[in-house]
C-alpha cells in the first residue's frame, strides 16, 4: 500500500527552479529537473518509482546497505558483465533494470552517524521514497514527522505490503503475497489448475507507477477552470509562468500581490486565487483563451470531449489515411456469446 505525506506549505517548485540552471540542446530540461529524490527503498516498487522520477529529470540518491547493497544486487542470473573488467558473475540485470539514473550511497542508518548523514540528505530533498515496515525508520529519526520539522516542503512516500495501520500492518509483504491476498492468483492460470503467480511482479510495478503519479500530482500545479462554454487546463508551474498567466488574464498586479507572489503563498491562498482566476476565465469562450495563451510559453489545454478529440485539427494532421478495413468473423469458444 502507498501512503503519501506532505504539508501544504511547500515552496517546492521555487526551490527546484533555483537548481535548474540553463538547458541546452545537448542537455534538454526535463520535467523534474531540479527536483531531488532520496530513495531509501529496496527491491522493486520503491526503486522503480524512483527510477521513473530520475528518467523525468530528478536527481536521485539511493541509500544502500553498506556491505550487500540493495537485495536485488544478488538476484540473478541473468547478470551483466562488469564494465571495469572485474572477475565474477557481473551485475544483476534485475537491479540494473530499476536503478538507472541514480547515484548510490552505502550507509547504515542503524549507526548514529549513518542516520545523521541521511537526515542531512533529507533536509535538502524534495521527495523521499521508502518501503520499510511501519515504524522502522522512526527509530532512527527518518520518519516523516521527524524529517518534516527541518524540511517542511518534503513529500514522503511509504510503500508497504498492508498499509500503516490495521491487523496486518506489521507483516512483510512481497508482490506474490499481495497477489495471493487480493485473489489475483485465484483467477490466473488454467480453469481447473492450481493458482498461478503472474509472470512479472505486477503489483509492485503498478504500486511504483501509482507512487510516481502521486508525486507528479503533488509537484505539478495544474488545474481546470470553467470558461463560457467549457473548461480549460492552465499550468502556472513557477513564479515566472504565474506572471505570464497574470498578464494573459489582464491582472499584472497579482504577480506582486504578497498573497500570490511565491508558490508557497499561492498554496496557502489557493481557494481565493482559484476563485479569482475562474471569475475571469468564465467570461470568455475556451477558443478565445486558447488564442490569448498561444505563444506565451504557458502550459494550457482545452478539456475536450470525445467528439472534440476526434475532430481535433492537430490529431487530424498526424492521423494516417485508411483506405479500407478488413472485416473478420470471430468465432468465440464455449461459454461466450
Amino acid at each position: 500500500m502507498l501512503t503519501i505525506r506532505r504539508k501544504l506549505v511547500a515552496p517546492l517548485w521555487r526551490s527546484a527552479l533555483s537548481r535548474r540552471g540553463n538547458a541546452t540542446a545537448a542537455t534538454p530540461r526535463l520535467p523534474l529537473t531540479g527536483i531531488r529524490v532520496l530513495d531509501i527503498s529496496r527491491v522493486l516498487a520503491g526503486p522503480y518509482c524512483a527510477q521513473i522520477l530520475g528518467d523525468l529529470g530528478a536527481e536521485v540518491i539511493k541509500i544502500e546497505h553498506p556491505t550487500r547493497g540493495d537485495d536485488t544486487r544478488a538476484w540473478g542470473p541473468p547478470f551483466a558483465p562488469y564494465k571495469d573488467g572485474r572477475d565474477g558473475e557481473g551485475e544483476s540485470a534485475y537491479y540494473l533494470s530499476v536503478n538507472r539514473n541514480k547515484r548510490s550511497v552505502a550507509v547504515s542508518f542503524k549507526e548514529k552517524e549513518g542516520a545523521k548523514l541521511i537526515q542531512t540528505l533529507a533536509a535538502k530533498a524534495d521527495i523521499i521514497v521508502e518501503n520499510y515496515l511501519p515504524g522502522t525508520l522512526k527509530k532512527y529519526g527518518l520518519d516523516y514527522n521527524t524529517l518534516a520539522k527541518t524540511n517542511p516542503r518534503l513529500i514522503y512516500a511509504s510503500i508497504t505490503g498492508y498499509g500503516q495501520t490495521g491487523p496486518y500492518s506489521s507483516r512483510a509483504g512481497f508482490d506474490v503475497m499481495v497477489e495471493a491476498e487480493m485473489g489475483l492468483m485465484h483467477i490466473t492460470g488454467p480453469r481447473d489448475g492450481p493458482p498461478v503467480k503472474v509472470g512479472v511482479a505486477v503489483t509492485d510495478l503498478t504500486t511504483g507507477l501509482y507512487a510516481v503519479n502521486t508525486f507528479l500530482a503533488s509537484v505539478v500545479p495544474y488545474r481546470a477552470f470553467r470558461t463560457k462554454d467549457g473548461d480549460i487546463l492552465i499550468g502556472g508551474a513557477n513564479d515566472r509562468l504565474f506572471g505570464v498567466l497574470c498578464r494573459c488574464l489582464g491582472q499584472d498586479d497579482w504577480a506582486t500581490d504578497e498573497r500570490f507572489s511565491t508558490n508557497s503563498a499561492r498554496v496557502a491562498n489557493r481557494d481565493v486565487l482559484e476563485r479569482m482566476i475562474e471569475d475571469i476565465t468564465s467570461s470568455k469562450l475556451s477558443k478565445e483563451w486558447l488564442d490569448i495563451f498561444e505563444g506565451t510559453g504557458l502550459a494550457y489545454a482545452k478539456i475536450n470531449d470525445i467528439k472534440d478529440t476526434l475532430e481535433h485539427s492537430h490529431g487530424k494532421s498526424h492521423s494516417p489515411s485508411i483506405s479500407h478495413m478488413l472485416t473478420m468473423a470471430i468465432s468465440c469458444g464455449e461459454g461466450y456469446d
